[in-house]
């Protein structure tokens, strides 16, 4: 009877938070999201929330530092989780996991997309008719196992600015929201925060 109690809470614990298991069909490939997509297992989260990043169109990536423990074997594990959603009828969302061990190379990765960011790179040209010329230039893109993709790239429709970022998220089905290079400093500055918390 007490394992059949368990296995009641621990899908309720599951089922009650949208988005903390991948979405569904995916084969998780974090240890973060294995740990929390397991049946039959009481689990307790820690969630720190890190912040938001708004993008342009109203879509949003929220990121959370989580420690997750299995509460009768007391099994721990640590991970980063982005939820990102975009803004439409339906507010789709889709969460994607970093596990703690992928933290530093995103966010050295998240530095270097900014850094390259700030240097010049062609701009983009009207010509007569309506035509738009591109001039050369480099787009860049980091993915973890988890399905979180960042890109950045140029883009005119970024009210004024030559650069995009994109943050996508899912491995089966994506969910994509695009803000200004001024996200990368931000995403960072949470990614920066979600080491020191998970050590």
């Amino acid at each position: 009877m007490r394992e059949y109690l368990v296995a009641v809470f621990s899908t309720t614990l599951l089922t009650v938070q949208p988005g903390w298991a991948q979405e569904i069909g995916a084969d998780p490939t974090t240890k973060i999201s294995q740990f929390v997509s397991r049946d039959s297992h009481l689990l307790s989260l820690d969630v720190y929330p890190l912040g938001n990043l708004v993008g342009f169109h109203g879509g949003n990536a929220e990121l959370s530092a989580v420690v997750a423990t299995d509460v009768k074997d007391k099994t721990v594990t640590k991970g980063l989780r982005v939820l990102v959603s975009q803004s439409s009828p339906t507010e789709r969302g889709i969460t994607a996991w970093c596990d703690v061990e992928e933290l530093l190379d995103l966010s050295w990765s998240i530095g270097y997309l900014f850094g390259e960011a700030q240097k010049p790179k062609g701009a983009m040209a009207y010509s007569g008719g309506g035509t738009i010329q591109l001039a050369p230039y480099r787009a860049l893109a980091y993915s973890t196992k988890g399905g979180l993709r960042l890109r950045v790239a140029p883009d005119k429709s970024q009210q004024g600015e030559p650069l995009g970022f994109s943050i996508e998220a899912g491995t089966t089905a994506t969910v994509t929201t695009v803000g200004g290079v001024a996200n990368l400093v931000q995403m960072k500055t949470m990614v920066d925060e979600a080491i020191r918390i998970l050590r």
